[in-house]
């Protein structure tokens, strides 16, 4: 068995990264999962073992990785899971939730290439109430911390590519070309089929990509307040 670093896709749930995941597993030689050890390693974890969590979780992904045929493994997670360890979304304090994600994302996963695809706020928010019914405030705040986890990657970690959702759906090729060069395999055209992978939930699978799902959302006043700092810092703009 080979020893290989795993590489790391991570977004707001309903961000993109089910999509993301699935056309770079379309790649014959990447094999991504959806969500590994999220359930057993970091979703309910306390806050205090978030670096035995996240030390747990890297040596899972280490041993499916040494096991896999492919090339390339990686593991897509959402930032609502990360989070799990130690955030606001939990309680902690803004040190805590730095020092959470230090504990991840630098001193557990510091070796990996990391990708991380963010989605205009309005349409995200929008999509994980539709989706879940969750309250749009919380919906909002769970955003907001994506935005913070990939402000944090894109300072400090050195192996780390931004892509935005809407230029996944845009521009597929392009896009993805970048994301393939980044991880240091050749495009390959059979990638931009995986849109309808089976290992997407069957409500997301589709024939080619939705640019529809590129259009920004209306919200109610306090909650475009709520992101519109979050929206300038990801570089989106913020609704009048």
């Amino acid at each position: 068995m080979s020893v290989r670093e795993p590489f790391l896709i991570v977004g707001a749930g309903r961000g993109g990264t089910s999509l993301l995941a699935a056309v770079l597993d379309g790649h014959s030689a990447v094999e991504v999962v959806f969500e590994y050890g999220a359930a057993e390693f970091l979703l309910g974890a306390p806050p205090d073992e978030s670096r035995e969590r996240s030390q747990s979780l890297r040596s899972g992904c280490d041993r499916l990785a040494a096991r896999s045929t492919a090339d390339l493994w990686g593991n897509k997670l959402t930032t609502e899971q990360v989070g799990a360890i130690g955030s606001s979304l939990t309680g902690a304090s803004a040190e805590a939730e730095h020092a959470a994600l230090t504990h991840f994302f630098l001193e557990t996963f510091g070796d990996s290439k990391i990708v991380g695809i963010v989605r205009d706020g309005t349409a995200c928010v929008t999509s994980k109430v539709e989706r879940t019914g969750q309250s749009m405030e919380l919906a909002a705040r769970r955003w907001l911390y994506s935005v913070r986890c990939l402000d944090f990657l894109r300072a400090n970690h050195p192996s780390y590519l931004g892509v935005r959702f809407e230029e996944l759906l845009e521009t597929p090729e392009e896009t993805v070309s970048a994301v393939c060069s980044f991880l240091g395999v050749a495009f390959e055209s059979a990638m931009l089929s995986a849109t309808n992978s089976t290992k997407l939930l069957p409500e997301y699978r589709r024939t080619g990509f939705d640019t529809g799902r590129a259009r920004p959302r209306s919200l109610p006043p306090d909650i475009t307040a709520l992101i519109g700092p979050g929206l300038v810092r990801a570089g989106y703009s913020v609704p009048h």
